[in-house]
């Protein structure tokens, strides 16, 4: 059975922004879309509206859609572009759709996993030391690439060692007792043998099965 011809009844561009419009098929209405995109395919008043046409609007329109979510998401909070793929796959964009949404945010500068990486790393840092190992953990767990984990965690060029002695010393001046000191780096995954050196620092020995 062939598809009933049909046309285009008025095509009208949208109150928030006019460089969007809104396409109005007999009682359906399809949209918005960038006016840009409508005349590329020739969607004017009076035109055909054909089944070729409304698959590409609708592949416009939840492209845009996509968009907007992964823009809402890096708003909220850095994330990697693995991550992001993950999340607009969940939603039902359609793989080859939500890699071309994250090729279009990457070359517009949105999306850098790098940039991303680095700044996921001063996050996790912030306000207590982190293995190195640890926070590689981490980002690999986010989704980032090994390339950039390493890039991030190199950013900051203190060693685990250096890292424990300075929060040993805020410790020793707080007053806080050793066995607490301890337990609270070696639950944050440092090894013991670099507590103890730290401890050590300042007068400070740990019972071997203090850490």
């Amino acid at each position: 059975m062939s598809r009933k011809s049909v046309t285009i009844t008025a095509v009208t561009p949208t109150r928030s922004d006019p460089g969007l419009c809104r396409i109005k098929v007999g009682r359906r209405v399809f949209g918005p879309i960038r006016r840009d995109e409508a005349e590329r395919l020739g969607i004017r008043p009076g035109s055909a509206w054909t089944a070729s046409i409304e698959r590409e609007v609708e592949r416009i329109m939840q492209r845009s859609e996509l968009r907007r979510h992964a823009l809402a998401a890096l708003a909220k909070s850095p994330r990697s572009r693995a991550e992001l793929s993950a999340r607009l796959r969940r939603r039902g964009g359609e793989p080859a759709l939500v890699e071309s949404t994250l090729d279009a945010l990457a070359a517009d500068g949105w999306l850098d996993d790098r940039r991303s990486a680095e700044t996921r790393a001063r996050v996790l840092r912030r306000g207590a030391p982190i293995p190195r190992e640890a926070l590689d953990g981490m980002l690999e767990h986010e989704g980032y690439r090994a390339i950039d984990r390493r890039s991030a965690i190199d950013a900051d060029p203190t060693s685990d060692l250096d890292a424990v002695r300075r929060e040993v010393r805020r410790a020793v001046e707080r007053g806080d007792a050793t066995h607490s000191i301890a337990r609270r780096l070696a639950r944050r995954g440092f090894d013991a043998d670099i507590i103890r050196e730290a401890l050590a620092r300042h007068g400070r020995e740990l019972e071997d099965d203090s850490a």
